[in-house]
């Protein structure tokens, strides 16, 4: 997949992922979901974005006990 490609999709993720206050655990979330989705998909472009998001969600949440990460479920689920 080309960068270019890899840019759109991503972006277009993120917007359902919201920001969050500087420094915070939601802010980390979305620069983690956007390296594992960029892994994921450089691996395997079928992978489902439901997947990465989880990934991300837990990657966050093992260093910060007690934060739930904020996304649009429905657009995730889909």
């Amino acid at each position: 997949m080309k960068r270019e490609q890899l840019n759109r999709i991503v972006g277009d993720e993120l917007d359902h992922i919201p920001r969050g206050p500087k420094g915070s655990a939601q802010n980390e979330f979305r620069l983690v979901y956007n390296r594992r989705r960029r892994v994921d998909l450089g691996r395997d472009p079928s992978t489902p974005r439901k997947e990465s998001v989880q990934r991300a969600a837990q990657s966050v949440t093992a260093y910060n006990p007690g934060f739930e990460p904020e996304y649009d479920t429905q657009y995730f689920e889909a």
